[in-house]
Formats: structure tokens, C-alpha cells, sequence
């Protein structure tokens, strides 16, 4: 869902649920002026938009940071970078974790991303309670299969994506 806040300027939301986005749209109706930390937004529009991906592979640019990493016994993260050989596998395991907990069923194959154009400038460091979080715009190939592909796309790829991590544009 688009949300037009300022003109020129807008609050992309997205979620594998559409009744998500079609209740939240009717109370950005209702109610036009959303409270964002101390500021006071008016919303001019909504628009919800259905993206289908239908190719296997795909340009993406990270909108906001993708962020992968695991965790020791001893609660200690490690936070992997696309130029780690690991960090496809990462993603597509917490790929996988996602599908199956939505779906109940675990994915039939997996997914694949690529580091296509990712540099120091990319890094992005952050403090989320009281712990440093690494992540990384950049631009990417994903390949996997289209239904995959579109659940990502509508619930981001990574950790975190409900802190705002993870999503992506088609390029």
C-alpha cells in the first residue's frame, strides 16, 4: 500500500495479508492525519497496489537495510555481509523459516541472492535496544521460484522486517 503523505513523498506498507493493508487504508480514510514520532502527517491518498513478479529471477535495489545473521549459546550475534559466502544461505534459510510458518509447509526449493552492486557506502549500522545491527542496501539478483519471489516482495527478505528491515524495489 502506497500512502501519500506529503506530495512528491510517500510510506510504502506492505504485507502478505491483503485484509492488512485494505483495513489499515480504511482507517487512513477515517482518520487523515497519522501521529510518525512527534510529527503530524496528513494523509493526502492511499493507493494499494498488487506487484506480480512472474520471472524467476529478478533486479532488486534495497529500499530499506537487509539484515542476516545467527546467533551463539552465549547470545552473541554475528551478522553477515553480502560478501560472505554464508550470506545466501542465511538468506535463504530465513526464507524458508518465513514460508513455512505462514504457509505450514516448508518451501519446494529455495531462493538465491546475489550481490550485484553492494560497497562500503552500503553498510548500514544501527542500535535497535540497546544492540548494534548491521545491514546492507545495494542491489541484488534474486532468483527462485515467482510465488517465492512475490511473498518476499510483500513481506521482505531478511530479519527484522518487521523493524523496517529487508524491503525492496524491482529494478
Amino acid at each position: 500500500m502506497e500512502v501519500c503523505l506529503i506530495k512528491g513523498s510517500y510510506l510504502d506498507i506492505r504485507s502478505v495479508r491483503d485484509d492488512l493493508c485494505n483495513r489499515l487504508e480504511s482507517v487512513l480514510k477515517e482518520r487523515p492525519k497519522l501521529n510518525l514520532c512527534s510529527y503530524v502527517l496528513n494523509v493526502l491518498s492511499t493507493k494499494i497496489e498488487e506487484r506480480m513478479i512472474n520471472d524467476s529471477m529478478v533486479h532488486i535495489k534495497m529500499l530499506s537495510p537487509l539484515e542476516v545473521h545467527t546467533t551463539d549459546e552465549n547470545h552473541h550475534s554475528y551478522f553477515f555481509t553480502p560478501l560472505d559466502k554464508d550470506f545466501s544461505i542465511q538468506i535463504n534459510a530465513n526464507f524458508q523459516r518465513k514460508w513455512t510458518a505462514y504457509t505450514g509447509n516448508p518451501p519446494i526449493g529455495g531462493i538465491e541472492l546475489t550481490a550485484i552492486n553492494v560497497g562500503a557506502k552500503d553498510k548500514y549500522i544501527t542500535t535497535y535496544k540497546n544492540m548494534y545491527i548491521n545491514g546492507w542496501r545495494g542491489t541484488y539478483i534474486l532468483t527462485g521460484n515467482p510465488e517465492y519471489l512475490n511473498f518476499l516482495y510483500y513481506c521482505g527478505l531478511g530479519a527484522r522486517n518487521s523493524d523496517g528491515f529487508g524491503m525492496f524495489e524491482i529494478i
